[in-house]
């Protein structure tokens, strides 16, 4: 993140904060793992991972939560 307090501008990685405020979850995730905005292809391709990940817990996951009293 970058600022210019004299100018009032905030950036994040290039983009303004205004930019970047209509952003949906998709397109900040992927800002800030790949350091820019997906395209089409890219924004469908993570949401569906995403979906996927949050479907397929991974074992070693699952009997941690289990362990908890």
């Amino acid at each position: 993140m970058s600022s210019d307090g004299q100018r009032g501008n905030i950036l994040f990685r290039g983009y303004s904060i205004e930019e970047v405020w209509d952003c949906d979850y998709e397109d900040i995730v992927h800002l800030m793992v790949w350091g820019s905005k997906p395209n089409t292809q890219e924004k469908a391709k993570l949401r569906k991972d995403l979906a996927i990940a949050a479907v397929e817990v991974p074992p070693a996951v699952a009997k941690t939560v289990q362990s908890f009293p």
